[in-house]
């Protein structure tokens, strides 16, 4: 089991100072309700917490989907209704027809479900000071992008990187996208692992859907597997948003 890391279905609260080889977000977002689903065990007998953020009507499928990644341990979040970015959306609407049309019909049904809901993440990582603080009266913690060009090597590029010893009260996890639309390889994807063991620091991945051979802005099991395989060799954490304590 990785350092620090718990059972995945247990009640677990991450403790900055007991780790020391690195922290690790794999978030997913949109609405692949069914490849998520099917991860679930993969993530079980790996020890891994990860983050989901709906985008779109929230169903009954999508509901229960919601429920059983709860259930596992993984955070669940809320990605809006139309995929609207914040910025322009309010900018030419305002702020509370965004909230209004793209995030409260999301609550009003998680609420009804009893599914508390904390994370956001930020449609095509768009945001500014003006959105980021109409949602925190909502959300707690949010995942946006950090200005990877794509192509790049990801563990080259220090803004993807925090040192674990500045991490507490982040609220912004920025993240990194992988698939096959970011370029991404394994050997880069591990590059990135070992920095984080070696620095002991903190980095957020992102991607959609989950299934084999998976194209575009999708995770593909052929990259997400070994990465997954080689975070743990190096004792790697592996958490959800929910999971730290602010």
């Amino acid at each position: 089991m990785a350092q620090g890391a718990k059972d995945s279905t247990s009640p677990f609260v991450l403790n900055l100072k007991e780790i020391t080889h690195g922290l690790l977000f794999l978030t997913f977002d949109d609405h692949d309700v069914v490849g998520w689903r099917k991860a679930i065990p993969f993530f079980a007998q790996n020890n891994v917490r990860a983050t989901f953020s709906l985008s779109g009507v929230i169903d009954d499928g999508a509901l229960e989907c919601m429920k059983a990644l709860r259930e596992a341990g993984h955070t669940v979040g809320l990605h809006t209704l139309h995929h609207a970015d914040a910025p322009e959306y309010i900018e030419k609407h305002g702020a509370a027809a965004y909230m209004k049309d793209e995030v409260k019909p999301q609550l009003d049904v998680c609420k009804k479900a009893g599914l508390a809901i904390s994370t956001f993440a930020f449609p095509n990582n768009r945001y500014d000071d003006v959105s980021l603080e109409l949602l925190s009266a909502k959300f707690r913690h949010f995942r946006v992008g950090c200005g990877l060009p794509r192509g790049s090597a990801v563990a080259d590029f220090d803004k993807a990187f925090t040192p674990i010893d500045k991490f507490e009260g982040e609220k912004l996890f920025r993240g990194f996208g992988v698939g096959e639309y970011y370029g991404s390889r394994l050997d880069d994807l591990e590059a990135v692992l070992d920095r984080l063991a070696r620095n002991n620091e903190v980095a957020t991945l992102f991607s959609h859907g989950i299934a084999p051979c998976a194209k575009g802005v999708n995770m593909p099991l052929e990259l997400l597997v070994p990465l997954v395989s080689h975070a743990r060799s190096l004792g790697i954490v592996m958490a959800g948003l929910d999971d730290v304590p602010w």
